[in-house]
């Protein structure tokens, strides 16, 4: 559980298990492994972020993308619930 805001930068990160409380902000990070039951507090934000193979179940309301990659294939981004948030210069997955 994290409790503090936090800036992830220049990392290969693997999340499981990890309760946000505050919102982070995600800088220049690869996901190597699809990122599944998660949720991201409100204003978290995301710059250059590769979700190599995905997202699961994810909850996101409120968030900045900007320059991210949600990986490939129809199934890189299900069941997720993206609302509110904003998306520049962002490349879905192709159908």
């Amino acid at each position: 559980e994290l409790m503090d805001a936090i800036v992830f930068h220049r990392m290969n990160l693997q999340l499981r298990n990890v309760l946000f409380t505050k919102p982070c902000e995600f800088v220049d990070i690869v996901f190597t492994e699809k990122v599944s039951d998660m949720n991201f507090p409100r204003k978290s934000k995301f710059r250059h972020v590769r979700f190599e193979d995905g997202l699961h179940g994810c909850i996101a309301c409120g968030c900045a993308f900007e320059g991210c990659n949600f990986g490939y294939g129809q199934d890189a981004v299900s069941d997720c619930l993206l609302t509110q948030c904003s998306f520049r210069a962002f490349r879905f997955p192709p159908l």
